[in-house]
């Protein structure tokens, strides 16, 4: 470890450094990322069930569309 304190690294604090980085790194996983992911997924399902009733609604208007141009 001498070699680490020729290069002006100490050791400890390299150490109290990686323990705050991964502190930190756990703290904004369980605080911050999971529930943006759970939101994005959240804002995805919602988008897709959109699409599915803006396509029905398409072909009902179509089909209506049809309907009156033959009346007619």
């Amino acid at each position: 470890m001498e070699f680490l304190g020729n290069l002006g690294i100490d050791i400890k604090l390299l150490i109290a450094q990686i323990i705050n980085f991964g502190l930190l790194l756990w703290l904004l996983t369980k605080f911050l990322y999971k529930p943006i992911i759970k939101r994005i997924e959240k804002d995805e399902t919602e988008l897709k069930q959109a699409q599915i009733q803006k396509k029905e609604l398409e072909q009902q208007k179509n089909t209506f569309v049809e309907q009156k141009k033959k009346e007619l």
